[in-house]
């Protein structure tokens, strides 16, 4: 295996947003690697001001593409995806870029030039879209589950769709300049599966369905109705899986075989695929017909005889022709090109994430985010994302340098996986990861596989380890090495306490794993009364004062555990202590370590703990998600009924709740999370309804309705992680859909002015953004100058963001006015005399 150190440090300096993408090229007949730079969002926010949002989404996934001026345009996992065939370069539109849902699943174009886009489940929108202005025309979302097929004509839009288990066909028209909505379509008497795809030829529309293929003609009849639609008897409750409309000729896939139909209907291959399954059919203009499998390209003669077959790279989605008689297959894996000529593939795959759906994030201690998940663990750097994917059969590992983040950066890692729950850094850079459930496995060579939680260096992953049930470490939940572990805490002595949630035995339901590979076990025993016991933990905190509070769901409480006692006084505790008398027996040889003839299991209580609960008025609820600790000594705890503020004594003996619990109306759920910025603001993330902040004044930010897909560029309400880079002012949100970078108000307090920057340079006035001075000490005063000392403007207060780190000028004086064009100074004031003057440049046009 070989080691790999892919990833510069951060530093303080400006780098460009670029991140390099790889593609395949032909020379002499062979593939060879040509590298492309191209403008991408970066992992830095340069030059970007407090509000800014960035989406980070997977584009792997290409369902569907489209030619255009010598462009593929391509509807994915995570955008729209452009690559430019003549520079060979990828770009991506978002929803930062105004598209309504980035989870698309079909793409069409009308005869105005604008993009149909149709979005996946859960969340059903029919999107117009204007690709030079890069704007959206217009959006219909009609409550729909999802958009499977679009087709258009000059003044007409059908578009397939699910809502719930009902399937059906929308109507647009083009009427006074725009298209609306008109009404549905019913084509079959019989409750639909699944309509697969949609063509229009003359005034038919023709949709493939589960039941068959059906054809209406839209201008003669309402189409409303199952009787005024025709059906092709041959098909008649057979699965029609793809149309295409080939000038003359419909070609379609049927029951797993190829046809085509002028005036009459005609098999078009003698010969089945196989077993494999046709996604995709086409025929060019000499006869010869191609089928797309999900991992083969198979060609056929003008007569349907079989000639032969290639396997593709990855799973395929689509085929489509180009305007050069080349194809272009979309697949799970970018595009890739299929040359006739020299009978080879071309494969273009931009540096993307894995996956779109994330569990778990951190930022780590240089800047780095790590985003965890089910489908692996991707880091975003300033070179781009690099992947580790699970892999049920080996480990494979490589050498990558800067340069080579051109492309899909992946290695492959032999654990079990499942759904990630917390993802931490320990001080010397490892990295834990933990899966809700797991069990021990072997694959089909024999190995086996584990899983529970995960630790490596991200520079150096080929060092990973795997920590399951073996050498006592976790306690499963059954006798087949279920388990199920949640969250991970690392303390100031860099312990790694961790909750397993699935332990069968209730005295290791806590466990910790020590920063020399110890492991210790937190027994329950004189926890309360017989009915009170820790079962269901979720999230664990070490407070500053070294009590544990660990929260558990199912009702099950808040508890708080103590574990000070030093029977033989050597400055290690009872818990961690292997010989607790200092006797020289270990412990487990040592049944009753302090001789009273009583054993140690009932005799000795190396802990304990207090129990708190709903009925005592203590907690809101016993549904705890998530802790943390503020500040000011102050336990946050988010539960099933919202976020509530607990303050203990100095022995933790007793609480004074809060009266009042915050974000009440909000469903917090399992999966939910508590995060703390430097600046003591709370930020709680809801797996159903978005993220709401909780100032360190007790204020909300924005406001109460916090954060949600329908108020911001939040690309899903469904969140199920944060992270905060308090160096940078920058909050990742995981969500159902990819990943959002916030640019916030709130960050670690500049010392100096030695970072400021100035943007955007020149500033040109009237502007509908402001000019941002960036790097400001807390507090800071601004003077925009004349190059003579004459002060036209003073900048304070409202004019700097909340944590005085940014400041915006609109290039006006004090007087309202706008200032012409030219060069002014910039005098930077703190309370405590710091100073310093820049230069900025003004067009006023």
């Amino acid at each position: 295996m070989l080691q790999r150190s892919p990833f510069g440090k951060h530093n303080n300096t400006q780098t460009p947003e670029v991140i390099i993408i790889m593609v395949l090229t032909k020379r002499n007949t062979r593939l060879s690697c040509l590298l492309i730079s191209i403008i991408f969002p970066g992992l830095v926010f340069s030059q970007s001001r407090v509000g800014d949002w960035k989406s980070y989404t997977s584009t792997l996934d290409v369902r569907q593409s489209i030619e255009l001026d010598g462009k593929i345009i391509s509807a994915t996992s995570g955008g729209i995806l452009i690559f430019d065939r003549l520079t060979e370069s990828f770009e991506v539109l978002t929803n930062i870029e105004g598209l309504i849902e980035t989870d698309l699943s079909t793409i069409a174009i009308d005869g105005n030039g604008y993009l149909w886009l149709g979005s996946s489940s859960p969340r059903g929108v029919v999107q117009i879209y204007d690709l030079d202005k890069k704007s959206s025309v217009k959006y219909f979302d009609l409550e729909l589950s999802q958009i499977t097929a679009i087709t258009t004509t000059d003044s007409t839009g059908f578009v397939a769709y699910s809502q719930n288990l009902d399937w059906g066909i929308l109507e647009f028209i083009y009427q006074d300049g725009e298209f609306i909505f008109r009404q549905i379509f019913n084509p079959s008497e019989e409750r639909l599966d699944y309509i697969y795809d949609l063509v229009v030829r003359g005034d038919s529309l023709y949709v493939a369905t589960d039941k068959g293929l059906f054809v209406g003609d839209y201008r003669q009849f309402i189409l409303n109705y199952p009787q005024n639609w025709d059906y092709l008897d041959e098909f008649l409750d057979a699965p029609v899986t793809r149309l295409n409309n080939l000038g003359s000729q419909l070609v379609f896939v049927a029951n797993g075989r190829i046809w085509s139909y002028t005036d009459s209907l005609q098999l078009r291959n003698s010969s089945a695929v196989g077993s494999s399954h046709i996604k995709d059919v086409t025929i060019l203009n000499d006869g010869t017909i191609y089928a797309l499998t999900k991992t083969k390209l198979v060609e056929y003669n003008d007569q349907g005889s079989f000639q032969n077959q290639w396997f593709t790279n990855r799973k395929s989605n689509r085929l489509l022709i180009l305007g050069d008689g080349d194809l272009l297959l979309s697949s799970g894996k970018g595009i890739e090109f299929w040359d006739r000529s020299d009978k080879i593939f071309i494969s273009y795959i931009p540096n993307t994430l894995v996956t779109n759906l994330y569990t778990a994030l951190t930022v780590l201690q240089d800047g780095r985010l790590v985003a965890a998940g089910e489908k692996g663990v991707s880091i975003l750097s300033e070179e781009g994302w690099y992947n580790l994917v699970p892999s049920r059969t080996d480990s494979s590992f490589h050498y990558f340098t800067n340069s080579d983040y051109d492309k899909f950066v992946a290695d492959t890692v032999h654990y079990k996986t499942s759904r990630v729950w917390s993802v931490v850094e320990r001080i010397d850079g490892t990295i834990f990861f933990s899966f809700q459930g797991v069990s021990s496995d072997t694959n089909e060579f024999g190995d086996p596989i584990g899983g529970g939680i995960i630790s490596f260096h991200p520079d150096s992953p080929a060092e990973y380890v795997v920590y399951d049930t073996t050498q006592n470490q976790l306690n499963p939940f059954n006798d087949i090495g279920y388990l199920n572990i949640r969250h991970l805490y690392i303390d100031d002595s860099q312990n790694l306490w961790i909750s397993n949630f699935g332990a069968q035995n209730l005295d290791k339901k806590i466990t910790v794993y020590t920063e020399l590979g110890d492991w210790f076990h937190m027994p329950q025993t004189g926890i309360g009364g017989p009915s009170i016991h820790l079962s269901a933990p979720t999230d664990i905190l070490v407070t500053r004062r070294g009590k544990i509070l660990v929260g558990g769901s199912n009702d099950n409480g808040l508890f708080v555990l103590t574990i000070d006692k030093d029977t033989d006084g050597d400055g290690i505790k009872d818990v961690f202590d292997p010989d607790i008398d200092n006797d020289g027996i270990l412990n487990e040889s040592d049944p009753d370590d302090d001789d009273d003839g009583i054993p140690d299991e009932v005799d000795s209580m190396m802990v304990t703990w207090q129990y708190l609960s709903q009925s005592n008025n203590e907690l809101a609820a016993n549904t705890i998600w998530a802790l943390i600790e503020s500040e000011q000594d102050i336990i946050w705890i988010l539960t099933s009924k919202g976020l509530q503020r607990l303050t203990f004594n100095s022995q933790f003996t007793q609480v004074t709740p809060y009266f009042f619990t915050y974000f009440s109306g909000v469903p917090f759920g399992e999966g939910s999370h508590l995060r703390l910025d430097i600046r003591g603001n709370l930020w709680a993330s809801s797996v159903t309804n978005g993220v709401y902040i909780l100032l360190a004044n007790s204020t909300p930010w924005p406001d109460w309705d916090g954060f949600r897909h329908a108020n911001s560029h939040l690309l899903s309400d469904d969140v199920t992680d944060i992270a905060i880079d308090n160096a940078r002012g920058i909050a990742y949100i995981a969500t159902s859909k990819g990943i959002n970078a916030l640019k916030i108000p709130f960050a670690k307090p500049k010392k100096s002015y030695s970072n400021v920057i100035t943007f955007p340079s020149p500033f040109r006035i009237p502007s509908e953004f402001p000019m941002v001075i960036d790097g400001l000490v807390d507090n800071s005063t601004l003077k925009i100058m004349t190059l003579s000392g004459k002060v036209l403007r003073e900048l304070s207060g409202t004019f700097i963001s909340m944590n005085s780190y940014q400041a915006f000028w609109d290039g006006k004086t004090n007087n309202g006015e706008y200032v012409g064009t030219g060069i002014y100074l910039v005098g930077i004031y703190s309370e405590n005399g710091q100073s310093m003057v820049t230069k900025i440049v003004v067009i006023r046009e």
